[in-house]
């Protein structure tokens, strides 16, 4: 009975008036978002970069990074559990797969097989020549010893010739199919694509390097992605670092198309989805993010893109695009330069407009992963290179089930979501969202609360919760 004079003085607060323009309060909540952004505790040197995340199954989530600076940087590789029920990670002892002072490791990825076990593969400083590709296979907290897999001896893959620092062109890929087909793609030192293929059985494959078919011109930035039906390479081809973004396919140890052009730009990124099909993003020429869905091409958005997008999917089958920039835009639509890390989500709409994930300090290179049960899993540097750390966040896709309210919490969402405040098409994200208390207002009333009365009212009451609240916008 004492709940009917509150929800009487909620229902005038929400009565439209005649001022409004409209009775419904429409919003755009996704009704979810990144949680967690953790420093990773098990950092030892004072900087950290270039992190690279995979996932396997519904709850193993693997990393690995360089950590301290140049030819001072250790290559590390780390495993761990997400556990649902309380949303956190675990991570075993991590391991360190190349010393500081062995020459520099560069650039790593990584790749899981169908039964768990990690394919690691970076560039390293040679004892004599241009860098080399090495690779090494990691289970738990143990990794093989790494491997060489680049044949200096071998057939020369030509193309025309990069200009300025050639080594993020060069920087190598890794994918392996439904098959257990292990293929390493990586620039060759004479400007074309060099490329490996091997059982991930194999403990210690020797293979045998040939030549990406990419024609007589110079091709960088190799991406690599792995489905039941093979492989599909995505490089940029011709021009620096604007070029043609190319797709070939490879199959059963060979490749099996001709070069595909799918548009114009940079940093180009690859992504087979849960039902197979074959996703693209990348930067093009005027930096504005594009989106191919397998037949044709989208604008994400026209901030600035500088660095390769990241793309996932969610438990709800959206897909994710996560894309460093240095713009960032008020509402009033005026731009001024930050580093910032956005995300965009693709509906039955289009793509939502940018949400910011995090400000890292500097330009940064996120990696984004998904589980088989569409857990996201985020990692990037922050902070300037010589004094960077990690981070790491989830983001976790949630329904209602479970999480039904009772009581005056539940009445007070009745009232809010009836179809003449609230669009039936627009539900009120409120599930996880922890109820905690009504607040009255301006202060609240003896027969209706026992909470005191404080000089600046609800304001006070507010001001406590949002102190220590997540919250979404």
């Amino acid at each position: 009975d004492r709940l009917w004079p509150l929800l009487y003085d909620i229902n005038k607060v929400m009565m439209p008036r005649q001022a409004n323009l409209s009775q419904v309060l429409d919003t755009d909540a996704v009704g979810t978002h990144w949680t967690y952004q953790e420093d990773l505790p098990f950092l030892q040197g004072p900087s950290a970069g270039q992190p690279v995340l995979a996932a396997f199954g519904e709850d193993s989530v693997a990393l690995v990074w360089l950590e301290g600076d140049g030819n001072a940087a250790s290559l590390r590789w780390v495993s761990g559990t997400w556990d649902q029920e309380t949303g956190e990670s675990s991570w075993e002892m991590p391991v360190t797969l190349h010393e500081p002072g062995a020459g520099r490791a560069m650039h790593p990825q990584m790749a899981f097989d169908p039964t768990g076990i990690a394919h690691l593969l970076w560039l390293q400083d040679a004892e004599a020549g241009p860098p080399q590709v090495f690779y090494a296979r990691c289970e738990g907290d143990t990794c093989s010893e790494p491997l060489q897999v680049s044949d200096p001896s071998a057939q020369a893959c030509e193309g025309g010739s990069r200009s300025g620092d050639a080594l993020p062109s060069r920087a190598p890929a890794i994918a392996v199919d439904g098959t257990g087909a292990v293929l390493a793609v990586w620039g060759a030192p004479e400007g074309g694509l060099a490329n490996a293929t091997w059982p991930s059985d194999e403990p210690s494959p020797l293979p045998a390097q040939g030549c990406v078919p990419s024609g007589e011109i110079s091709a960088q930035g190799p991406r690599l992605a792995g489905s039941d039906a093979g492989h599909t390479l995505a490089f940029v081809q011709g021009g620096e670092p604007d070029g043609d973004i190319t797709l070939l396919r490879f199959a059963d140890g060979a490749w099996v198309s001709s070069p595909e052009a799918i548009g114009n730009g940079s940093s180009p990124e690859i992504w087979t989805d849960l039902a197979g099909s074959t996703l693209a993003a990348w930067c093009d020429e005027d930096a504005s993010l594009r989106y191919w869905d397998g037949s044709s091409l989208e604008t994400i958005s026209d901030l600035s893109c500088t660095g390769r997008p990241e793309i996932g999917q969610d438990s709800s089958g959206q897909i994710h695009v996560v894309f460093p920039s240095d713009e960032v835009e008020s509402t009033s639509g005026i731009r001024s330069s930050r580093e910032v890390l956005y995300e965009s989500i693709r509906d039955s709409a289009g793509w939502s407009d940018p949400m910011i994930v995090a400000l890292p300090g500097a330009a940064t290179q996120p990696s984004l992963a998904s589980s088989a049960e569409g857990i996201l899993h985020l990692s990037w540097a922050e902070g300037e290179a010589s004094e960077s750390s990690l981070r790491y966040a989830f983001q976790h896709q949630y329904d209602c089930e479970g999480y039904e309210l009772t009581g005056a919490a539940a009445a007070v969402l009745q009232v809010a979501g009836r179809p003449e405040y609230r669009s039936p098409d627009d539900p009120i994200a409120y599930c996880q969202n922890r109820y905690d208390r009504l607040v009255h207002a301006p202060n609240p009333a003896p027969e209706f609360s026992d909470q005191s009365p404080t000089t600046n009212g609800s304001f006070d009451t507010l001001a406590e919760l949002m102190s220590g609240a997540q919250y979404e916008v």
